[in-house]
């Protein structure tokens, strides 16, 4: 049996639990899942018992009643599940730190093959759901052209939903003449920051770069930049 830190197992429980909070999710904006779909069509049986224009007075005030006692438990419901799924995030948390000394968002940077992490969507909300922040993943990808410059920036991660985040580059080949970038990143409220950053020439791959130092930002706008044909730098979450 593989550790719980140990790649695959780990993919498992994070996809298990982004699946798990997704459901929950759906279920506080009205749409039925799972167990608790089970309890909305139970009330709706009871609501529609009191369309019979044969009902009894002191049944419909008693079908009122009940009707109202399971839209209370239908929302109570959520709230519930939602302080036990934030507690398994947590814990989990808390197990990475234990056993690897790093956290989840720590650990799985990437930047190494046996700590490079595939996070779904869902996990991805689950964890800024509950931490108020991004684990690390690829967002963006620029290859040079033969032409020496380009304005082309490749979407690789989702933005939909992210709270702010730092960003930086990655060199994903080693850098012939300087690579210079210029990136547009907007800001929460919709303001945004022109970052122009260089890679010097020989900068070997696997080299890591902060754009805007301690600026958070919620995605890319636009991109221009200049440098040696087949050079590529990838944007990530840090």
């Amino acid at each position: 049996m593989a550790f719980v830190y140990s790649k695959a197992t780990f993919a498992g429980i994070i996809t298990s639990l982004g699946n798990c909070d997704a459901f929950l999710q759906a279920a506080q904006t009205g749409t039925a899942t799972s167990g608790l779909s089970q309890l909305q069509t139970a009330r709706g049986d009871v609501a529609d018992s009191l369309g019979d224009n044969s009902i009894t007075t002191t049944d419909f005030d008693a079908t009122n009643t009940l009707a109202a006692s399971l839209r209370t438990a239908e929302g109570n419901a959520p709230s519930t599940i939602s302080s036990a799924y934030n507690g398994a995030l947590t814990a989990l948390d808390t197990y990475m730190s234990t056993v690897t000394g790093s956290t989840i968002k720590d650990y799985w940077n990437s930047k190494t093959s046996d700590r490079t992490m595939t996070f779904t969507d869902n996990f991805r909300a689950f964890f800024r759901r509950v931490k108020a922040d991004e684990v690390i993943v690829q967002l963006y990808s620029v290859t040079m052209p033969s032409a020496g410059s380009t304005t082309s920036i490749s979407a690789v991660g989702s933005t939909t939903n992210m709270i702010p985040a730092l960003f930086e580059v990655r060199t994903d080949t080693a850098i012939g003449s300087s690579f210079v970038a210029n990136f547009n990143c907007v800001k929460t409220g919709g303001s945004s920051d022109l970052v122009s950053l260089t890679v010097n020439a020989g900068t070997a791959i696997s080299n890591y770069f902060s754009i805007g130092g301690t600026t958070k930002y919620l995605y890319i706008s636009s991109f221009s930049g200049t440098g040696t044909s087949g050079n590529a730098i990838s944007v990530w979450t840090r």
